[in-house]
């Protein structure tokens, strides 16, 4: 299994438009841009990484407004070359590298793009819980 040494955010951009009202239907995704080899200047001897550029998407449905974020991550796979080939070949991730840097991408930037969310008075992008208060027996919803 391999390790994550760092998580850039290069780029932010969101907007609001006008709110049509109504529920609104909203996707999140991320997404690998890219994967290449860095070399990390270190102590001893150069280290070397893959650069795993994404982006991370939020669409609202109907358009109220739109959130992306672009950034990177630093990843010492176990075996580059094999991951690097395998993005030439396919553009997809080894199974086990991609859930760890995909959990890694939700897990990290989706506080960003709930915070954004919130100072641009959309939908949150992701279900936060919530606290009912406890009816009495055979009591409705509306009272």
């Amino acid at each position: 299994m391999g390790a994550i040494l760092g998580l850039n955010i290069v780029k932010i951009s969101a907007e609001r438009k006008k709110n049509t009202g109504g529920p609104v239907e909203i996707t999140t995704q991320p997404s690998i841009v890219d994967v290449s080899e860095i070399k990390l200047p270190g102590l001893a001897k150069d280290l070397s990484a893959l650069n795993i550029t994404f982006t991370f998407n939020s669409a609202f449905k109907p358009e109220v407004g739109s959130i992306t974020i672009e950034g990177s991550i630093l990843y010492k796979a176990e075996k580059p070359e094999e991951f690097i080939k395998e993005w030439k070949k396919t553009k997809a991730l080894p199974p086990i590298d991609g859930t760890i840097l995909l959990n890694h991408i939700l897990s990290k930037v989706s506080i960003i793009g709930l915070y954004i969310s919130d100072l641009l008075q959309l939908p949150p992008i992701v279900g936060l819980p919530k606290i009912e208060a406890k009816r009495k027996e055979g009591e409705s919803p509306a009272q």
